[in-house]
């Protein structure tokens, strides 16, 4: 498991990656990001601005799905929005803590390889922690048992209903 700081530093080292955003889906608001942002040239939208038009352009993508698609059961894996220079993955994460969160990738057209970049991104969604509890943190420890004392009698037998027995005898004999 990585940590998302390392996990967005893994995205952007992806041939072509311009920035990475953490968004939260249900706010739009970025969570983390990386890449360029200050002294960006001219003309370069700002991350986590672009992050949050991502966000609701994917909201619009699953309401068109869930009514597209058979009992409304299709889960969007990614979504890929293509402009005239850039390619734009978003990839959803369901984290353990604060809700769905989705991981946007902006790549330059030019440099990036989109089939490369896809893989790399679902490996990193699936290599990323969620908010699990680390192994570290939760080994498992088990309460010492107390010994009992010893009885102070001997039991006695357990009666058995002899009607009963023969019952269930036949009840399971009767079943193919």
């Amino acid at each position: 498991m990585i940590r998302i700081e390392d996990c967005l530093s893994e995205a952007m080292s992806i041939p072509g990656a311009l920035h990475a955003v953490l968004v939260n889906h249900a706010s739009g608001t970025a969570v983390a990001m990386e890449g360029a942002a200050e002294g960006a040239a001219e003309g370069t939208p700002d991350p986590a601005r672009a992050a949050a038009g991502m966000t609701e352009a994917f909201r619009a993508m699953l309401d068109g799905i869930a009514l597209a698609s058979a009992g409304g059961r299709d889960r969007i894996e990614d979504a890929i929005i293509t402009t005239e220079t850039s390619y734009h993955l978003i990839r959803p994460l369901e984290m353990a803590v604060d809700g769905p969160l989705l991981l946007c990738l902006r790549l330059d057209m030019e440099r990036a390889n989109l089939a490369l970049a896809r893989l790399r991104l679902r490996t990193l969604a699936h290599e990323v922690d969620i908010g699990r509890p680390h192994e570290a943190e939760t080994a498992l420890v088990l309460p010492r048992r107390v010994p009992r004392p010893p009885p102070s009698g001997i039991a006695g037998a357990v009666p058995a209903d002899v009607e009963l027995l023969l019952r269930l005898r036949a009840a399971l004999e009767a079943l193919p």
